[in-house]
């Protein structure tokens, strides 16, 4: 019977009823002890809940986690109170990430970007400006291929410059090729949408390959960015979602950066849910930043570029 309800789902394109007939499936297979088919994971077991910010459930419960795609998916439970659909999805069941809910209001006290001594600062630093010069060195012949080709492409200028939240709520002017029209936000500013008509032919490509964020080497040369850490957000947007999401507004404690955790283990974010999902990636590069870190994101990050994916 499962069977065959998830069979009539995917033949519907119906991917909430499949979601529901492997959910049935697995729970049905649990109390018979055996192991769902192609790798998904299920168990039983009773969490305590942690003070690193790890979500605590406090009864029995089988959990199912279903793929979305290289770094989404939505996880499911069964407890003795019944079944816990998507909204139990948070960063709670992962070990990347942080739940910003579960943390206290004193933790970034303890983490280890609070803790770095001077000379690691300093290497950071170090690292932020040779690479970004070294950047900036090596695609200044791409650089200016891509400033003609906006050019001829729309009117307007070639760089785009917007205000953005810096560390410890400091504000800059971050810099970006124009992949816009000049009249993209007339009516306000606005998240960018698959297939935003406001992207121009260029600014397409630019997106897809990142390209459009290497003037921001310049940003990090004069110290308003790092190469790796959150990535910087406009004002008013910050306002919005830190009186929507505990802790939003911690993500000044370092400097934003040119990519970032989230960047490399999230898709593009275009709503408050995924402000709030890539906020629990950004806590937990907080909590945990180190220079192996920002080179485990740098190099994750060449992958992202390689597979345009994540980018609108």
């Amino acid at each position: 019977m499962v069977i065959l309800l998830a069979g009539v789902a995917f033949a519907r394109h119906d991917l909430a009823g499949l979601e529901a007939a492997l959910i049935a499936g697995l729970m049905l297979l649990s109390f018979a002890g055996g192991t769902a088919p192609g790798g998904a994971a299920f168990a039983t077991a009773r969490s305590t809940g942690r003070a690193s910010g790890r979500a605590a459930f406090q009864e029995p419960f089988i959990v199912l986690t279903v793929d979305h795609g290289a770094s989404t998916s939505t996880t499911y439970a069964e407890g003795a109170s019944g079944l816990f659909g998507p909204e139990i999805r948070r960063a709670s069941l992962r070990d990347d990430c942080l739940d910003p809910e579960d943390l206290p209001p004193d933790w970034l006290t303890t983490t280890r970007a609070a803790r770095q001594y001077r000379l690691e600062q300093a290497l950071h630093r170090t690292l932020d400006i040779t690479a970004s010069f070294s950047l900036l060195v090596l695609t200044l012949p791409l650089l200016l291929l891509v400033a003609l080709a906006i050019k001829l492409d729309s009117p307007g200028p070639v760089l785009y410059r917007q205000e953005r939240v810096g560390r410890r709520g400091r504000v800059f002017t971050i810099l970006k090729f124009r992949s816009m029209t000049v009249d993209a936000e007339a009516g306000g500013p606005v998240w960018c949408r698959v297939q935003d008509p406001r992207v121009t032919r260029v600014g397409q490509f630019l997106r897809l390959t990142r390209i459009d964020e290497i003037p921001q080497a310049l940003n990090i040369l004069r110290g308003d960015m790092a190469f790796v850490g959150p990535r910087p957000e406009r004002p008013g947007f910050v306002e919005q979602l830190s009186a929507m999401i505990p802790h939003y507004a911690d993500r000044d404690f370092v400097r934003p950066g040119l990519t970032g955790w989230a960047q490399v283990r999230f898709r593009y974010g275009a709503s408050v849910d995924d402000a709030r999902n890539k906020l629990a990636f950004d806590l937990y590069y907080i909590e945990n930043r180190s220079i192996w870190l920002d080179m485990r994101i740098v190099l994750a990050t060449v992958r992202v570029v390689l597979f345009q994916s994540g980018a609108r």
